[in-house]
């Protein structure tokens, strides 16, 4: 079973300017208030979903040691906060937990590159009972063995019957190669006998030494053992015999030719 994945952050964006909130805590509580707001921001990061539960008494404490002011001071602060909508102020008055939704709104941009969704606002516990009642009790009646229902089956349609064309027989020119006899017919009408005997053999040698198989043998030939037969062969220059083919000025002996006598010795 994988890890949860937490949903925390180990930065925030901190902006320059002084905006509101900080003016607002400064006057009030000088560098204590600065230091309050910061360091709550540093808290809801690292808080898994961004909120902080400060209805335990130890976590309100650890807040206060965090940011270096006393308990009554820290909710001093959250109180205002509260008021001015800085921290959600039903989750804040209500239950004293702490969420910041600007904070979160900055934090979305880290979140688009991870598999983990956005942390949304948690309800509170008055938003669950609204929403799931409990049901009013029910006077017990008794129990009846429903009627049962007629249920027609569909009926299937019927398969068809239409009796499949039987196939060509096919007759084995090799060991490995088999076709119909019109297929065959078709190679030595376009190329010939002794050309459709290589073109045979060229894929019996393959099926056999490399395991091809094809659906149909003749179509095979048609696809690759033809081009290949025929760029053999014009490598070696010759028929489909394998003979060269002959030139066509030498096709014949010329009729002038006088073998040599051979060499002529010494009169004696």
């Amino acid at each position: 079973m994988g890890r949860m994945r937490k949903q925390t952050a180990d930065f925030f964006p901190h902006f320059t300017y002084k905006g509101r909130t900080l003016t607002v805590l400064e006057s009030k509580w000088g560098c204590d208030g600065y230091t309050f707001w910061f360091k709550l921001l540093e808290l809801l990061c690292v808080s898994d979903g961004h909120c902080y539960d400060c209805s335990k008494p130890t976590n309100m404490s650890y807040l206060a040691i965090t940011a270096m002011v006393s308990e009554e001071t820290a909710l001093k602060i959250l109180n205002l906060l509260a008021d001015m909508g800085k921290i959600d102020t039903e989750l804040w008055n209500r239950e004293k937990r702490i969420w910041c939704q600007s904070l979160v709104d900055r934090l979305s941009p880290l979140y688009a590159k991870r598999t983990t969704t956005v942390p949304k606002k948690p309800v509170t516990n008055e938003e669950v009972r609204e929403v799931s009642p409990e049901p009013p009790e029910q006077p017990s009646l008794p129990q009846t063995k429903p009627e049962k229902k007629d249920i027609k089956k569909k009926e299937k349609p019927p398969k068809s019957t239409a009796a499949k064309p039987p196939e060509p027989q096919k007759t084995k020119y090799a060991e490995f190669v088999s076709m119909t006899a019109e297929e065959h017919q078709k190679l030595i009408d376009k190329y010939g006998a002794e050309r459709t005997e290589l073109f045979i053999k060229k894929l019996d040698n393959a099926k056999g030494a490399k395991g091809y198989k094809y659906k149909s043998d003749y179509r095979a030939i048609l696809n690759w053992v033809v081009g290949e037969v025929e760029r053999e062969l014009q490598k070696k220059g010759g028929n489909a015999n394998g003979r060269p083919y002959p030139d066509r000025n030498d096709a014949e002996p010329s009729s002038t030719f006088t073998p040599s006598g051979g060499f002529r010795g010494n009169s004696t």
